[in-house]
């Protein structure tokens, strides 16, 4: 189980990549582009995202070369192709990472852990789900307007630090930065929800069970407390609560399907998976 102090960690090495990545960019852009400062168009969505890429690279290994990781490809761009997507070129990396976590980044780049591809490898609908509800993120661009109000509100704390200066300035910047969370929650409810629509439609249209999200749902209320905690973009906000959007996901199914779920005959989860029952003996009495 990755330590308090490794994910502590991994934010701030996912906080410096992506800031670094932010200023290469604005610091490249033309003068109207830097005039914009807080707005970002979609080749410079690109740009950070391929910036990302390439430096979360040197330090994570990428199982690209694996049949695990080509399987992760071939099921990312049938779900890509299905679904008509030609906003951006995406690409779907397996990362050698133990923690249970999925991300994307602007620009098309998705990446899965092998921490959280081992507990739903068995069944290619929940992998499915949990890719496509990637590409909602990035083809809806939710990222963009976090990314952008972000920004500013982060730039607006370190003036308030500067101008305050001292150990006055840091406290003012910790309390502000608190109350910042805030603000962009109701929004990540939001985009989460729409980012489930996605995982589901999408799933469908590539001819995998739809409830395949409604089981990747329950899956996590089973293993919560090994969830990572950093998804990348979502340092500012929360989940809604997984029952609710097991139960949300399962009639987005059944509205796009027709069926229910034991007309798919979703595959029975290996032993040694969270998601297994024991089948019930039935004892009949003389």
């Amino acid at each position: 189980m990755v330590s308090l102090y490794e994910r502590n960690m991994s934010v701030r090495k996912l906080t410096v990549a992506l800031v670094a990545a932010l200023l290469a960019v604005l610091a490249a852009a033309p003068a109207p582009v830097q005039a914009g400062l807080f707005k970002i168009s979609k080749s410079r969505e690109i740009s950070i995202g391929r910036d990302f890429y390439r430096s979360y690279r040197k330090e994570h290994k990428y199982l690209d070369n694996t049949p695990e990781g080509a399987r992760v490809k071939m099921i990312g761009q049938r779900l890509v192709q299905r679904g008509g997507l030609t906003d951006y070129t995406y690409t779907f990396t397996l990362v050698d990472d133990k923690e249970v976590n999925a991300f994307a980044v602007p620009g098309g780049y998705i990446f899965i852990n092998k921490g959280l591809y081992d507990y739903i490898a068995y069944d290619e609908a929940m992998l499915a789900a949990v890719l496509a509800h990637e590409i909602g993120h990035v083809h809806e661009r939710h990222y963009k307007k976090m990314y952008e109000d972000a920004l500013k509100a982060q730039l607006g704390i370190l003036a308030v630090g500067i101008a305050l200066g001292g150990r006055r300035g840091q406290q003012a910047m910790n309390v502000l930065s608190t109350a910042g969370n805030l603000v962009f929650l109701k929004y990540s409810r939001d985009d989460e929800e729409h980012a489930d629509w996605w995982g589901v439609r999408l799933a469908y249209l590539a001819g995998y069970d739809p409830y395949g999200m409604s089981r990747s749902m329950k899956l996590f209320m089973k293993i919560e407390g090994k969830l990572g905690q950093l998804e990348l973009f979502d340092l500012l906000r929360t989940h809604p609560d997984p029952e609710s959007r097991m139960e949300r996901t399962k009639k987005l199914a059944r509205d796009f399907s027709g069926h229910e779920q034991i007309f798919y005959h979703p595959p029975q989860p290996p032993s040694d998976n969270p998601l297994h029952e024991k089948k019930v003996r039935i004892i009949k009495l003389d």
